[in-house]
């Protein structure tokens, strides 16, 4: 088996467009790809896609953006829950 070649990070948005994302602004979806990554980017826009009858992911109706949107959403909420553990865990040790 062959392995696979590293893409370029314009490239890879190539790929998410061949798969029918709306890239919109390509200098902003390069920067996005290069700071948080590829894979981690199509993990958050895997519920948004089907799988056709060759095996390949598809997406209708996708942007990039919407995928940004549930990755910054987790973020944030993993963000509000560590804050919130924090505040609990100071008010149990000041009692």
């Amino acid at each position: 088996m062959e392995e696979p070649k590293p893409l370029s990070f314009e490239e890879q948005v190539d790929l998410f467009e061949s798969r029918g994302v709306v890239i919109g602004k390509r200098d902003i979806a390069i920067r996005h790809i290069r700071d948080i990554g590829y894979y981690k980017l199509k993990s958050f826009s895997l519920p948004l896609s089907r799988v056709n009858e060759n095996k390949e992911r598809k997406y209708t109706d996708v942007t990039f953006q919407d995928i940004l949107n549930r990755f910054y959403a987790d973020k944030d909420l993993r963000i509000s829950l560590l804050h919130s553990i924090e505040d609990i865990e100071v008010s149990i040790k000041t009692k």
